[in-house]
């Protein structure tokens, strides 16, 4: 579940905040370490509205107090930020949304934050969470709010007849992504392009079996702005596998193979006419990590507990041998994508063969190694296994507590790759 709170914020800019014995609401009480949180400055005292998104890094119930029957649940909390607000939302944006039948997501947060909860912590539905997250999306995602409620409805499957969706809907309003229906499963549009693969030489941490090589991808694809969630395993494959299992289902799914993530994207493809789901190869992954950067990481040069979940990061010193966070929690690349570094390794499609001596087109490497590719890191490993160039392997029927995956959509149409 995801949260967010409206109260009195001193410094705008902060990057920690601490909540102290707050009232809940609307499921607040639930909120834990892990949690995302999105905090609203209260204009009551000045502020602006929506400020920042933030993490959870510890969480304590205030205890009840004794013989008082009737009490509103306090929880004391403290947040580090990920993210900062990229447009404005608050009371202005929000007034007019005043029909709670409507189904919209504005009209949720205004009964919640200035009609009902004022200043609580208060637990959020999908379709206001991902609405949210449009406001610090970058200019070429920020989504108008018309399109954004239109495609968030879809995602939610909330009066799909009413709001003139059709699922799974091909030609989604926020543009450069899709969205799939069933699972709500959100997709960016990546366009072709030639990067160079590997390392340099001198780059930290650097392996031999990184060496440079000009790759080109002539098609534009389709690749998951996300990690895949616990709840969207479930819908698929209706099994909860995860070493570290999160109600709100918004964690990424781990501890599955190669072997049950390719049974995960027959059932999804089987699920969405007109389209076809797989793994990335490793060129694909890597090119939507560098996110057309050199750098080690797609960040830049450096990669630490701010960007990813890492085992130096927050996760790490709040649960003690750290964990998985909810997708999303991290700002995304340059390209939109979340946690391509970190969190959980993401299997590839690709066996572990080295690479090409040249120049090479759409590469689909074949080789007799038993071992399958996985890449980016997680948060069980220091920054420098989520370098965008580093190869890391398992067997394909192996499975752990930090091994997850993304997923590529290949339109059967060819022509729908332009939508």
């Amino acid at each position: 579940m995801v949260f967010a709170i409206k109260a009195d914020i001193a410094d705008l800019s902060a990057q920690t905040f601490r909540f102290v014995r707050r009232k809940t609401m609307y499921g607040g009480k639930r909120i834990a370490a892990g949690d995302v949180l999105y905090i609203f400055a209260s204009e009551n005292e000045g502020g602006p509205g929506l400020i920042a998104r933030g993490v959870v890094t510890k969480a304590a119930a205030v205890p009840k107090t004794p013989g008082v029957v009737r009490q509103t649940p306090l929880v004391t909390i403290q947040v580090t930020r990920t993210g900062t607000a990229r447009r404005p939302l608050g009371r202005g944006e929000l007034r007019s949304c005043s029909d709670w039948r409507d189904g919209r997501p504005e009209t949720e947060l205004n009964f919640k934050f200035y009609r009902q909860a004022t200043n609580k912590i208060v637990g959020l539905s999908d379709v206001a969470a991902a609405y949210l997250e449009g406001f610090f999306a970058r200019a070429r995602r920020e989504p108008t709010a018309d399109a954004a409620v239109r495609v968030l409805l879809c995602m939610a499957a909330v009066s799909l007849a009413a709001f003139g969706c059709v699922a799974p809907d091909p030609a989604p309003a926020l543009p450069g992504t899709w969205v799939e229906a069933g699972t709500g499963m959100m997709f960016a549009r990546l366009e072709p392009g030639t990067f160079t693969m590997g390392t340099p030489e001198n780059e930290a941490g650097r392996e031999p079996q990184e060496q440079q090589h000009l790759v080109r991808l002539p098609d534009p694809f389709w690749l998951g702005i996300f990690e895949v969630t616990q709840h969207e395993w479930q819908a698929v494959m209706g099994t909860s596998p995860s070493h570290f299992p999160d109600a709100s289902g918004r964690r990424p799914v781990e501890n599955v193979t190669w072997v049950e993530v390719h049974a995960f994207l027959d059932r999804l493809t089987a699920r969405a006419p007109g389209n076809r789901f797989r793994l990335p190869t490793e060129a694909e992954w890597e090119y939507a990590c560098r996110a057309g950067t050199t750098n080690a990481y797609g960040t830049g040069p450096t990669f630490g507990p701010a960007q990813g979940n890492i085992a130096t990061s927050i996760a790490r010193s709040m649960a003690g041998d750290g964990q998985t966070m909810a997708v999303g929690a991290f700002p995304p690349n340059a390209w939109g994508l979340h946690d391509m570094q970190g969190n959980v390794w993401e299997w590839t499609e690709d066996p572990h063969c080295p690479y090409p001596d040249g120049p090479i087109v759409d590469p689909a490497p074949a080789c007799d190694s038993p071992l399958k590719v996985i890449r980016g890191g997680s948060w069980y490993f220091e920054a420098d296994s989520a370098r965008c160039g580093l190869r890391y392997t398992h067997h394909p029927d192996d499975r752990g507590f930090s091994l997850g995956f993304r997923v590529v959509r290949e339109p059967v149409d060819p022509d729908a790759n332009a939508r």
